[in-house]
Formats: structure tokens, C-alpha cells, sequence
């Protein structure tokens, strides 16, 4: 008796799919399915399988080389395994426009750019082809700035995949990717991403703006860790506060410490981190009370649910600026060690002129319990050090200082950002004039190397000079 056929010829006009399938199907139905396949003793043979997913057109033929009955006992006793090794495909997706898939696009996709793919499914479950993503875009999010112009090509050449020609841009700063997946014939998977930037915005919030150069990889598998490592060159950042000397406060909690972050969702947790961190004068340190320009050397280290920041932050450009008088830094270090990470360790020094008076600053201990000791030459006590740099003054008045320091810590908190208050200085009584009056010098900055002094100085004169500071010692 010859062998049983049959053939198959279905049409939808749509469908939400079963299985894995459904939950994408039931966002966005295939429509207009129209299935061709014939089943003999020799196996299954789909000749097409069309339908609009999308907009697009979706094209799928294949064949499985097994009789019917050996498929359906298989299928029973899970042994789909065995049927995906034998199953043979080819899927054709012509461009598809992703702003006809919102509802399927996980939040942080923008319903924008292309996909394209072209894939062949052989026996031992080898696949051929590649799959495209043209002018993709990424949300921004609370810390982060969109990711725009991305574009991407996966290679699939048998049990693995290449990331090929992908590239995008953060901000004004440039992204490449590369990297590859694998897997075998027993289950298991590696992946290993490498991602390189220019100028990256890594953190965008009111109050910081972090960006860096970017040489990171990110590797691992179904049976070994996941593990982020390479090195963050950072640049260019700013780091706006509100720190205010007259009215410490001072945060508790686990963002309160070093490294400041934690990420507790899964998969990401369990990262583990061997990142190296490096910047030459690379953050700028903006207050109405304190300015400076960091650097950083050092590296993070643990998981990303309890990150360890092993690293050494200094200083020799800073100013700190009290109501009567400015300190210079001439030495800042904040580090952290390995005994006693959760703690940022201070050793600061800063000298100014004040009245005569040469007066030192020095700070050690932490940031949650700092030490402040204060020195003159001559010799003063720490009372009439204090109303020095509160006033500018040992004779009484100083009331005006104190006022314009106050007056810019407000318009400061109200405006975030004011650029006059940030380039705006003045200093009281560095000098006492012959008439026995305070002197006043008043700076606005033009550039970084370029501001205008205007003085009434010890003499009783009034001078406004343009400078260019070619070197600062």
C-alpha cells in the first residue's frame, strides 16, 4: 500500500500564535497568514508560509525530514531537541519599519529605524544569514542620554553570531560595537560584547554630568559569570553642589557612600566589575563656596549589587571661598581603601591672605566625620581666625561680604545654573589701604585663563585691569 499524503492550504485572516510566540503575537497579530505544506511518509515540507507582521511581509519555507509518527512521538517525549536538529528553514523579512511595532518595542527602543533579516536554519541547528538594524534609537533614562543613529549587523555563521559595522551616538560622543555569541550542541551559550566610545555621556543628571572615553567588554555564558571590565578614561564632566559651609548636612544611607550606586535588579546584579578609572583634571567642581578641578586614578571592583571603588581623587587648582576671604588648595586628596571602602578619606590644605594675615586650612578624617584645623601667621586665635573669614575683618563691619556670600549661595539654589554667579568673585580686605579701609577686589571670568580684576586697592585707587594667566602656580 502506498504511503499516506496530504496537503495543506490555510488561510488567516489573523492569528496571535501559541506558545513563546503568543506574547508577542497577541501585541501586534500576523495578518493575512497564508500556509502551503504537504506532509508524506518522508516528512514535512512547507513550500510557504507568508503573513504581514508589522507592515512587512514575512517570508518562511522549510522541510522536516522525519515521518509524521516519529514527529508526533518525539513531541511527546521531549524530544524537541531532536526535531530542531533535523529541522531545515529559510526566513526572508524585508525592511520593516519599527514605528508599525510600538506595541511590541520594549520601553527604552524608539519606535524608529528599520530591521531586515535573512536567515537559513540548516541541520545541528546552523544558521546562516544576517539580520540589520538601521537608524535605531535608544531613550534616555534617569542617568543616561539617548542613544541615536544606531546601527548594527548580526552575522550568523553556523553556532555563532558577530556583531558587525554597529555603531550609534551618544550626545557628542561616538559608539562602536563588536563582539560575537556561541553555542553548542549541548546547551551551552558564551557571549562576549565589546563596546568603544568617545566623549560618552555616562551619567547626565541636574546636578552631574559625566562623560568618558570607553573601552569596555562584557562576557560570559549560561555556566560562567558575567563580568564587566576595561577602562573608563574620564573628561569633561561637571559636578554642581549645593554644599553650603555654613550649614553642613551630612546624608546617611548606602548612597550616602563610596562608589554612590547600586544596582539591585536582575540579571545585572551579579555583574562583577574590573574596571580601571583614570582622568587628568577631568571634573569640574562647581559651588557658590567651592571650586576645583579633580582628577582620578584607581578602579571598581566587585558586583554591581555591591560595587567596591578603590580610588584616589586630588586637587591643586581649587579655590574655597568663605564670606570674607578665599583659600587657595594647594594640596586636595579624597581616596578610599580596600580596609575601609565605604569611606571617603579627606586630606586637604588651603592657604589665603586675609587683612595681613596669611591663614592656613587643613582637613582630614572622612566625609561623614571630617577634622577642620585652622592656623595663622601671625598668630591668631581660632575665634578671630573664624570672624576673619567670616567678615574680613578683626575691626568690626565685614557685613557686606557676608551678605554677597549668602546672597550668591540663593540665586545659586533658585537658578541651578547662573553663568554671572559663576563667573562673578570678590574679596574683602586682603589689604588694609593707608586710609585704614578694607581693600576690595572684585574678578569676573572671561574664559579659563582670561578675567577682569577690578580693584580698590591699598593705596586708596581704583583699578580695573584685563588678565590673561598664562601659568598658575
Amino acid at each position: 500500500m502506498e504511503a499516506p499524503r496530504g496537503e495543506l492550504d490555510l488561510r488567516l485572516d489573523r492569528s496571535t500564535g501559541f506558545g513563546a510566540l503568543r506574547g508577542w503575537l497577541e501585541k501586534e497579530p500576523l495578518r493575512d497568514l497564508r500556509l502551503k505544506a504537504a506532509v508524506s511518509g518522508e516528512g514535512i515540507v512547507v513550500d510557504e508560509a507568508t503573513g504581514l507582521w508589522g507592515g512587512a511581509r514575512l517570508r518562511l519555507e522549510g522541510t522536516l525530514p522525519l515521518a509524521p509518527e516519529e514527529i508526533f512521538r518525539k513531541g511527546r517525549s521531549s524530544g524537541l531537541r531532536e526535531l530542531a536538529d533535523k529541522l531545515e528553514a529559510r526566513l526572508d523579512v524585508p525592511r520593516m519599519e519599527m514605528a508599525d511595532l510600538t506595541e511590541v518595542l520594549p520601553a527604552l527602543v524608539r519606535p524608529e529605524g528599520t530591521a531586515s533579516a535573512n536567515l537559513t536554519l540548516r541541520s545541528g541547528f546552523r544558521l546562516q544569514g544576517e539580520i540589520r538594524f538601521r537608524d535605531w534609537g535608544l531613550r534616555s533614562t534617569l542617568f543616561t542620554r539617548p542613544v541615536e543613529n544606531l546601527n548594527v549587523q548580526l552575522a550568523f555563521d553556523g553556532r555563532r553570531i558577530r556583531i558587525r559595522d554597529a555603531s550609534g551616538r551618544m550626545g557628542l560622543g561616538e559608539l562602536s560595537l563588536g563582539g560575537w555569541l556561541r553555542w553548542s550542541p549541548q546547551g551551552d551559550l558564551r557571549y562576549q560584547l565589546d563596546v568603544k566610545g568617545d566623549r560618552a555621556p555616562l551619567v547626565r543628571t541636574p546636578n552631574l554630568l559625566l562623560r568618558s572615553d570607553l573601552d569596555l567588554t562584557l562576557r560570559g555564558g549560561l555556566r560562567e559569570p558575567h563580568r564587566l571590565s576595561g577602562r573608563l578614561d574620564l573628561r569633561e564632566s561637571v559636578l554642581l553642589m549645593d554644599f553650603d559651609p555654613l550649614a553642613a548636612k551630612t546624608r546617611k544611607g548606602p548612597a550616602a557612600n563610596p562608589p554612590y550606586f547600586s544596582i539591585e535588579e536582575d540579571p545585572f546584579a551579579d555583574w562583577e566589575l574590573d574596571v580601571e578609572l583614570a582622568g587628568k583634571e577631568f571634573l569640574q567642581l562647581r559651588s557658590p563656596y567651592l571650586e576645583a578641578r579633580l582628577s582620578v586614578q584607581g578602579s571598581l571592583q566587585g558586583t554591581l549589587r555591591e560595587p567596591l571603588l578603590l580610588a584616589r581623587l586630588t586637587t591643586r587648582d581649587g579655590t574655597v571661598l568663605f564670606p570674607g576671604a578665599r583659600l587657595s588648595i594647594h594640596k586636595g586628596e579624597f581616596f578610599t581603601t580596600r580596609e575601609e571602602p565605604k569611606k571617603l578619606r579627606i586630606d586637604v590644605e588651603a592657604t589665603g591672605r586675609q587683612s595681613s594675615y596669611v591663614l592656613t586650612l587643613r582637613a582630614d578624617g572622612s566625609s561623614s566625620n571630617p577634622r577642620v584645623f585652622l592656623d595663622s601667621t601671625p598668630p591668631l586665635s581660632n575665634a578671630r581666625i573664624l570672624r576673619l573669614l567670616a567678615t574680613g575683618s578683626l575691626e568690626g563691619g565685614g557685613l557686606g561680604s557676608l551678605g554677597l556670600y549668602l546672597g550668591k549661595g540663593a540665586v545659586s539654589s533658585v537658578g541651578r545654573r547662573n553663568e554671572f554667579w559663576e563667573r562673578f568673585s570678590v574679596e574683602f580686605g586682603r589689604d588694609v589701604s593707608e586710609s585704614g579701609q578694607n581693600t576690595v577686589d572684585l574678578y569676573f571670568d572671561l574664559s579659563r585663563n582670561l578675567y577682569l580684576h577690578g580693584q580698590y586697592d591699598k593705596y586708596d585707587e581704583q583699578n580695573l585691569d584685563l588678565v590673561w594667566e598664562v601659568y598658575r602656580k
